[in-house]
């Protein structure tokens, strides 16, 4: 059985040192978000390769007895927060695995925390600048770098 508090702690080590890449990245927390807007689960692009299951199964299961009314709160008081990109879409920065619950629970109908607007760039200079801001993971399970195109 994979150790999932682990997992955790060497992504956040990961993303926050630069672990395996040679270098330390400085990583600032995200910043405020400038607008909150509606957005649908289905439509939000993911900013790293995978989400663990285990832990959108745990909340899936604790929310799931819970009343309809209480889960419809659960979702209005949580809000994936996104970067504006190319073509104008949302990009997932933190909160991935209320998106999947979401999906899994067929809550389509979120609010988003916009915390920034790259919709200017190209998608190169995008990813770029995600990466650079510690706001993607683009790295497989051991590590090493993948490209923004192998993305869910």
């Amino acid at each position: 059985m994979t150790n999932f508090p682990c997992l955790v702690a060497c992504a956040v080590s990961a993303i926050c040192f630069g672990i395996g890449s040679g270098s330390a990245q400085n990583c600032a927390s995200l910043p405020k978000a400038i607008a909150t807007v509606p957005c649908n689960a289905s439509e939000l692009r993911p900013t790293q390769p995978s989400v663990g299951l285990a832990e959108v199964q745990d909340r899936k299961a604790k929310l799931s007895g819970k009343s309809k009314k209480r889960q419809v709160e659960y979702f209005d008081k949580r809000r994936p927060v996104v970067v504006k990109g190319p073509n104008n879409g949302f990009y997932v920065v933190d909160h991935h695995h209320l998106v999947r619950m979401a999906m899994d629970m067929k809550v389509e109908k979120l609010s988003c925390d916009i915390v920034g607007d790259l919709s200017r760039l190209g998608e190169e200079q995008f990813w770029s600048t995600l990466n650079d801001k510690c706001w993607a993971y683009l790295k497989d399970e051991k590590g090493g770098e993948i490209s923004y195109k192998t993305l869910p």
